[in-house]
């Protein structure tokens, strides 16, 4: 009798051991820590800025840059813009005869990339409120690159490079909160009667 019900036991133990892997399984999966800020981080913060929509926006639509070495939400934003030129630029690069428009957005996007190096090096120690308001001073991609005489790529470079702009602001926006709420750490620290 004991050797007739052999088969149905070691069914029965393997169901068992699947119900087990299946229970364990999404446990595990979700122990596992996502790459960079999470997803309630990044909306945190930027329900915090004075872009909601854009930033929430375009941070988690770019949620492939989140690596282990982006801490923060605003280090990530610093990612996705420093992507987002890389993108542009490669797209512009591409254009066989580009126009001077086209060419001084490119010529923007090297200059926009060197200072995002220096600003990804220095991004906490830095005072990085306005890092970005020097570039803008200095940038000479100003003119409508899809005029009547461009072709579909320059339109199309053109619309790829305002996007980097478009992250740009939501960045800069980011480093001036966090530079005015540190300030404002700082003011109420010294002006505490308990700092003696």
């Amino acid at each position: 009798m004991a050797i007739s019900l052999l088969p149905y036991t070691a069914s029965a133990l393997l169901a068992i051991v699947i119900a087990v892997a299946i229970a364990v399984a999404p446990t595990v999966v979700r122990s596992d820590q996502e790459p960079g800020p999470s997803i309630e981080a990044i909306n945190a913060t930027c329900a915090t800025a004075t872009y909601k929509f854009e930033c929430t926006h375009l941070l988690l639509n770019n949620l492939d840059v989140r690596t282990p070495q982006v801490k923060d939400v605003i280090a990530m934003s610093v990612q996705v813009v420093a992507k987002k030129a890389a993108e542009a630029a490669a797209f512009a690069k591409a254009i066989k005869k580009p126009s001077k428009c086209v060419t001084d957005c490119l010529d923007d996007l090297a200059v926009l990339s060197k200072h995002i190096k220096t600003l990804l090096a220095t991004l906490e120690t830095a005072n990085d409120a306005g890092f970005f308001e020097q570039f803008d001073t200095k940038r000479k991609c100003y003119g409508d690159c899809c005029s009547d005489n461009s072709s579909i790529e320059e339109c199309n470079a053109q619309s790829q490079i305002g996007g980097v702009f478009g992250a740009l602001r939501v960045t800069d926006d980011l480093l001036t909160r966090r530079a005015y709420f540190r300030k404002q750490q700082l003011d109420n620290k010294t002006t505490s009667p308990n700092s003696n």
